[in-house]
């Protein structure tokens, strides 16, 4: 079974022996993979629909690996346990804003012994300034491409310490966490290129973009330092 570079990526990033939960898992081929890999010792499965809910129990069934998964059929983390044993959390393929407001309804869980791996599907920047407003740190942050698109993953856990951040880090991740990576200079220029597209599109409508041009050139900038490291 190929998970793609995507699900692969974000695979990578689970803590090996943890227990994982995917949130909104339709197929269940991550959790599935990460069982019978034998990077986490069982499973929760969870989706907001039924009929996502059962493929992915039959992917397990199929994997001889139904013993090793619960499946629960829920909003989010609405309803679900967490343990005192190490518990990643794997939640891909939604916008930036559902997974904040994801995270911000289980504040009950955030001390707890849980790594978050997220993939937005859009609003990364909502998501990274949440994380960071909200005492997250971003452990690490991860750009990849898959055909014609491009995906931000990152890892992040609960410190209790908000993070001061520029707008710039907003959209790009901070320097620190982000791997320098191919994948993540086409994802920087994908960026740049739609603000010069929403840019040109003010100018023809008469409006002032001056602050919008020097942000630009700060994205600009610091992609191309990050390029040298």
């Amino acid at each position: 079974m190929e998970l793609g570079k995507r699900l692969e990526r974000v695979l990578s990033m689970v803590r090996a022996g943890s227990v994982i939960y995917d949130i909104g898992s339709d197929h269940g081929y991550l959790p599935m993979e990460l069982v019978k890999r034998g990077i986490c010792t069982r499973a929760v499965v969870t989706d907001v629909n039924k009929g996502p809910l059962e493929r992915g129990k039959l992917t397990f069934r199929e994997n001889g690996l139904t013993g090793k998964a619960q499946f629960f059929l829920t909003d989010g983390l609405s309803g679900l346990y967490f343990s005192d044993v190490p518990c990643d959390v794997t939640i891909c393929g939604m916008g930036g804003e559902l997974i904040a407001a994801i995270l911000d309804a289980r504040h009950d869980i955030w001390e707890k012994d849980v790594r978050f791996i997220l993939q937005p599907m859009t609003k990364s920047e909502h998501l990274r300034a949440y994380l960071w407003e909200n005492g997250f740190e971003i452990r690490e942050e991860s750009a990849v491409s898959e055909g014609d698109k491009s995906y931000i993953i990152l890892s992040a856990l609960y410190k209790g310490e908000k993070k001061p951040y520029t707008e710039v880090e907003a959209y790009l991740g901070k320097a620190s966490a982000c791997e320098n990576s191919y994948d993540a200079d086409v994802l920087y220029g994908k960026i740049v290129a739609s603000f010069e597209k929403k840019c040109g599109g003010m100018k023809k409508a008469g409006q002032d973009v001056s602050q919008l041009e020097a942000f630009i050139a700060a994205l600009k900038n610091e992609a191309e330092t990050r390029k040298d490291r």
